[in-house]
């Protein structure tokens, strides 16, 4: 079971047992079940798209067009 499908099992709102107990029986860390990825800086996907586009070139010479 991946952490996706363990994360969605977790129920906070369930009163006989914590989020902690609830993590512990299905054996998912608790960090993992409140991480939220932060995402790409606007900067790097900027960048990314630079690279994918074929401009990367441009950006490492300098050159500005």
């Amino acid at each position: 079971m991946s952490l996706d499908d363990k994360r969605r099992l977790v129920c906070p709102s369930f009163r006989k047992m914590s989020v902690f107990e609830q993590c512990r029986v299905i054996e998912l860390p608790r960090s993992s079940y409140y991480f939220r990825p932060k995402g790409e800086s606007l900067f790097n996907q900027q960048l990314m798209n630079a690279i994918d586009s074929g401009s990367w070139t441009i950006l490492v010479m300098g050159w500005s067009g």
